[in-house]
């Protein structure tokens, strides 16, 4: 697609006024020149991004993975991921009690501040108050226990969705990012029904807030979760484990 985006921006130039009309057009006459017969697809994926809203939130959130117990080990890898591009973490720890989860997320909250990347907190709002966190993290199970939005608009409130009822909760709620899943099969929870890309579809449309598709996606699953209307990817195992050369 990279081609083909260079192609258009210099073909377009400067003229945003008539974007829409002209892309259709250049699109047809691009697809033509490389013998593509399915150039109105195409084009509908590039509509869809050019309406998407702009937002604060980077395409990929990035949930911490196993480990939390080998502290330094644990912060290092925090601090490789966040100086190759990772902005966004969700720090999720579910083997530590609370005591172990609060002294760690210290840690993982100076890290963030001194390398400029956002860090919200796995499902206690308490936690996220008192250590001043950028955010938290609600599961479902507390995303509809809350009847209102729970820190303040200076603080990013993300919720964990699985169907409508709670997508349209969190939106009511005052929630600014969800993550809907799962859409493929996953580690993590394999007895769960995979909801697939036209059920994320249909169910993305319901809301007006940014939506992170989580389960068995990697990075490379990114431009099509942007075809079908996600904001990002989320991920534990891909994200965390990635390897860096």
């Amino acid at each position: 697609m990279f081609p083909l985006a260079h192609y258009l921006v210099s073909d377009l130039g400067s003229g945003m006024n008539d974007y829409k009309k002209g892309l259709k057009k250049l699109l047809k006459k691009y697809c033509q020149k490389k013998s593509v017969v399915w150039w109105n697809d195409i084009f509908k994926i590039f509509i869809l991004r050019m309406d998407m809203q702009p937002s604060e939130f980077p395409r990929l959130l990035m949930i911490t993975g196993s480990d939390p117990r080998h502290r330094e080990e644990f912060l290092n890898k925090i601090i490789l991921h966040i100086n190759n591009g990772v902005t966004l973490i969700q720090l999720r720890a579910k083997e530590l009690d609370k005591i172990e989860y609060t002294v760690l997320a210290k840690y993982v909250i100076d890290i963030g501040r001194k390398h400029h990347a956002k860090i919200i907190l796995n499902s206690d709002i308490e936690i996220a108050e008192k250590l001043d966190s950028d955010g938290v993290h609600l599961s479902s199970k507390i995303l509809m226990k809350c009847n209102k939005r729970p820190l303040t608009k200076t603080k990013i409130i993300a919720a964990a969705c699985h169907n409508l009822k709670q997508l349209k909760h969190a939106e009511k709620i005052g929630v600014d990012i969800v993550t809907l899943s799962p859409v493929c099969r996953t580690n993590t929870h394999p007895d769960a029904t995979p909801l697939g890309w036209n059920l994320f579809y249909e169910l993305s449309q319901s809301i007006a807030i940014p939506i992170y598709a989580l389960g068995g996606l990697s990075e490379r699953d990114l431009d099509v979760a942007l075809s079908y209307r996600a904001h990002g990817i989320a991920s534990i195992s891909s994200l965390w484990c990635k390897q860096y050369k």
